[in-house]
């Protein structure tokens, strides 16, 4: 067979590819992370814990905000994240290259903790995957006898106007401050008056700290409404994933679902366990593999192992055969013209399937406590000729068992 390609087909097929290949290069320049820090001048502060919101700036030419549109989606005018306990922060911004009309930019205030104040940078073109943008706004300066309470600062530099008794809450050491002594406008000792976080706990945005190395193992103790404490105990060496945490109570979760397990794991999110109505279910990259409720085991995927065994496993040698619940076991025909045996088993279900094999293996013959008869030439595999349901089922050896009895192994698959 042969295959025609016109210089027409080739021209569409080129004009196909070169979309494809504008409008996926389209669709990865969407947004770019815009990242950095905030350090004031000249004194150096990081803004730890303070905020950074961005408003979108038209083209002068096109004020009118509704004829914006951006290849990402609905264009948001405002973006805005917090400042990390060093001052950095890490934001998605709509790039300006995939927004239309053109020769748009981007406005960004950032502000400090507390009553710091804010700075705003105007006029900026985001784009690309990343950009990284500092900022240095002027140092803070706040003046206590202006200023109304609660007043907050990074450091004491910050503070002017003070007199003596003057306070603040100083929100690197969480404490609160008061003056003890001034020189001009200026207060030049700074006291602790207590407040602030108890000894043990350390708080560095966003993070918590309980207890400290040497200081024993940290403890979160969470106070019942009525009575009691539920702990959660950290491991003498916390920073390695094996150790544990131990903690007082069992944990409760929502329900979750394949896509979003209540319990899942840092590098396949969409993998662990969750409740199904009111069966256990495990999931793998959001698909609900295995379902257990309190009477039933469900697999939806293939299963290997080493070996398969059932709950329990028959032997009896008596007619019938006495085999309890067994969905499996070892059963002795008796001797005589093409004789039967009746299996007594609850596992039997009107649609069972049963699988009957032979077998002369002397072991088998020991676990049922018979001679296994070994002539080959009539030992044919039995037949099911009768099924009751929840009760039992009969087979039928189509031979005659001259001396000792037929060891049958069968099993039931439900």
């Amino acid at each position: 067979m042969q295959l025609k390609i016109n210089t027409v087909s080739l021209f569409k097929i080129s004009v196909l590819l070169a979309y494809l290949f504008f409008a996926s290069s389209a669709l990865f320049g969407q947004s770019t992370t815009l990242s950095g820090t905030v350090t004031d001048t000249p004194d150096g502060q990081t803004w730890n814990g303070g905020k950074i919101t961005g408003t979108f700036v038209t083209n002068v030419n096109y004020p009118v905000f509704s004829n914006y549109s951006w290849t990402g989606g609905t264009l948001p005018f405002t973006v805005s994240g917090v400042l990390s306990g060093t001052g950095t922060y890490s934001i998605s911004v709509p790039s300006n290259s995939a927004i239309t009309p053109i020769n748009s930019f981007w406005s960004f205030q950032v502000c400090a903790q507390g009553i710091g104040g804010c700075f705003t940078l105007g006029n900026l073109t985001v784009t690309g995957a990343t950009q990284t943008q500092n900022f240095s706004p002027p140092s803070i300066r706040i003046n206590l006898s202006t200023s109304v309470p609660p007043i907050s600062a990074y450091t004491n530099g910050e503070l002017i106007g003070a007199v003596l008794g003057s306070q603040y809450f100083n929100l690197t050491s969480f404490t609160n401050q008061v003056c003890t002594a001034v020189s001009g406008n200026l207060c030049t000792t700074w006291a602790s008056a207590g407040g602030g976080l108890p000894t043990g706990l350390t708080f560095s945005s966003p993070t918590l700290t309980v207890s400290s190395a040497t200081n024993g193992n940290g403890v979160l103790a969470l106070s019942g409404n009525t009575s009691g404490t539920a702990t959660f105990t950290a491991p003498a060496v916390a920073g390695t994933a094996t150790n544990p945490v131990a903690m007082s109570n069992v944990l409760q979760g929502p329900n979750g679902s394949a896509a979003s397990p209540t319990y899942q794991f840092t590098s396949s999110a969409n993998t662990g366990m969750f409740l199904n109505g009111g069966s256990l279910a495990f999931s793998a990259a959001g698909q609900n593999n295995m379902l257990m409720s309190s009477t039933l085991l469900t697999i939806g995927v293939p299963i290997t192992a080493t070996a398969y065994q059932t709950f329990t496993k028959c032997a009896s040698s008596v007619s019938p055969a006495v085999c309890g619940s067994a969905a499996a076991g070892s059963v002795a025909v008796p001797t005589g013209a093409t004789p039967t045996l009746q299996i007594n088993t609850t596992a039997i279900t009107a649609t069972s399937q049963v699988f009957l094999n032979v077998t002369e293996a002397p072991t088998v013959g020991t676990t049922l406590g018979v001679t296994c008869n070994t002539t080959l030439s009539t030992l044919v595999n039995p037949v099911e000729t009768l099924r009751v349901a929840g009760a039992s089922f009969t087979i039928q050896m189509n031979s005659t068992l001259a001396v000792n009895p037929a060891c049958v192994h069968y099993l039931i698959v439900n």
